[in-house]
């Protein structure tokens, strides 16, 4: 089943805008179809979430959903549009659910000049909300595409089949029995299958971002475009504080 909200508002790359008031005003609608799809599960374990980092609209407020049940597994919700306030009230609303949130990281070249803005303010917010945060990457999924795959220019289209590909991988099977379900053509051999550690992986990307911000935030740059919305200085502070902190935390691993 297809939802459809009629209220639709560009948000102009300002993730405050999105957050505060394009989802205020969509948030019960959301809401009451995630209480549908729920009601629908057989029995209803958590959500996982889909959403971009850069923009306003895909870090502020568009995410899809997944919801696993007992007898299918992986229940694919594209009619469910949630964001990063609407993942705070599901966790209000669904306390003892699991919450798993996959984003998308923006280009390090740069799509938006806010991006960075966007990606802490998104990363700070869902690090309180979410039980983990899955990060897959648009310059890995275009290196992919053109070393690995002879794809001289990706299309959009092929770089989705490479994350969503890796990310089946983490995430499949949902069941521990009928595994035969989930065979598929391996894409990857690892030189060690059963290999498991810890991971400071992201950290480069997370730094940089944050360095950013730091110097754009310092200079306060198109801060007034989000103090216009609510998230003032304090907002951004509290948020680099925690970014900071989970830096401190994976070099301490």
């Amino acid at each position: 089943m297809l939802y459809k909200f009629p209220y639709r508002k560009i948000v102009g790359n300002n993730w405050a805008y999105g957050y505060a008031v394009h989802g205020t005003a969509c948030h019960e609608a959301v809401l009451d179809v995630v209480r549908k799809e729920v009601e629908r599960c057989d029995y209803f374990k958590g959500f996982l979430a889909l959403q971009s980092l850069a923009g306003g609209t895909g870090s502020g407020l568009g995410t899809i959903g997944w919801i696993p049940t007992a007898s299918l597994g992986l229940v694919w919700m594209p009619q469910v549009i949630l964001r990063s306030f609407v993942c705070d009230s599901l966790r209000e609303l669904y306390p003892t659910s699991y919450l798993l949130n996959t984003v998308v990281w923006p280009y390090r070249s740069g799509e938006v000049i806010v991006q960075n803005y966007n990606t802490l303010l998104t990363m700070a917010c869902l690090s309180e909300s979410s039980d983990g945060v899955l990060i897959v990457e648009n310059d890995l999924a275009d290196q992919i595409c053109r070393r690995l795959l002879a794809i001289p220019t990706p299309s959009f289209h092929q770089m989705n089949q490479v994350l969503t590909n890796h990310i089946a991988a983490m995430l499949m099977p949902a069941l521990p029995f009928q595994v035969l379900l989930y065979l598929c053509v391996c894409t990857y051999a690892s030189y060690v299958s059963n290999w498991r550690s810890n991971s400071q992986a992201i950290l480069p990307q997370v730094e940089s971002m944050l360095d950013k911000a730091h110097r754009m935030f310092t200079s306060n740059a198109y801060v007034h475009q989000y103090a216009t919305h609510g998230v003032d200085a304090d907002f951004f502070q509290s948020c680099f504080l925690r970014l900071d902190q989970m830096v401190v935390n994976y070099k301490s691993m």
